[in-house]
C-alpha cells in the first residue's frame, strides 16, 4: 500500500504508465498489484507481458 500512496501523491497523472522500473514486483505478486493499480487508472507494462 506504501508504493500506491506514493503514486497518488506524485506529480505523475493519472494515466502514466508503470514500468518495471517504477516499480519492484514479482511475477507472483503481479496479477495482484495489476487489479489494484487498474483502481487508479494506470497500466504496469511488465504485468501486462507476464499475464499475456
Amino acid at each position: 500500500m506504501k508504493q500506491i500512496n506514493e503514486f497518488t501523491k506524485s506529480s505523475k497523472p493519472k494515466w502514466y504508465i508503470l514500468t518495471c522500473n517504477d516499480i519492484n514486483i514479482s511475477s507472483v505478486k503481479c496479477e495482484i498489484i495489476f487489479l489494484i493499480f487498474l483502481i487508479f487508472d494506470c497500466k504496469i507494462l511488465c504485468c501486462m507481458q507476464i499475464l499475456n
